[in-house]
């Protein structure tokens, strides 16, 4: 009894000095770590007029998001458009995991010149995907020109000495256990 006495006081004191919501934050982190959960929890305490529902949400996510660790998770098809002189992937996107929402995602897009030179870009983006669910893709491919991927064919998988073709692939995945 003296102890649950002495950690009642210490909450109250806690509660009384520090920053309450703060500790209620670190607490959500700690114990619901990697959840769907802690990141409802979250989206719920920081609840702003100023920022859209997805901002929160994609903030959220990467607070509590895991390493997913086979990029086989997530499979799609896409292609690069230009648009407003920038080249983006454009696509769709499947979560083949029945646990997890993918929240984020790294994506390499590849090209092979004439004598087979590989240029890669890489770009990453938040994004939702629930289990077994597909999402619309588009994301900005940095620093790659319209003039790099125009009339440019996608590489065949079984070649082994590609060249003037173009790919794309995951890198890496994260994301939340329902």
């Amino acid at each position: 009894m003296k102890t649950f006495v002495s950690l009642v006081a210490v909450c109250a004191t806690a509660y009384l000095i520090f920053d309450f919501p703060k500790l209620q934050q670190t607490a959500n982190e700690v114990l619901r770590d990697g959840t769907l959960q802690g990141v409802e929890v979250c989206v719920a305490n920081s609840e702003s007029a100023l920022v859209t529902v997805e901002t929160t949400r994609n903030a959220c996510s990467a607070r509590f998001q895991k390493n997913l660790y086979s990029i086989e998770f997530a499979t799609g098809r896409a292609g690069p458009s230009v648009q407003a002189g920038k080249v983006l992937l454009e696509g769709s996107l499947e979560n083949k995991k029945t646990s997890h929402v993918t929240t984020w995602i790294a994506l390499s897009f590849y090209t092979f010149d004439a004598d087979g030179k590989k240029s890669e870009f890489v770009t990453d983006t938040f994004l939702w995907i629930e289990p077994s669910s597909a999402t619309e893709l588009s994301v900005t491919l940095p620093d790659l020109e319209p003039e790099q991927v125009r009339d440019m064919k996608f590489c065949d998988h079984e070649d082994e000495s590609p060249k003037s073709c173009m790919g794309w692939g995951v890198m890496e995945i994260r994301g939340i256990e329902i």
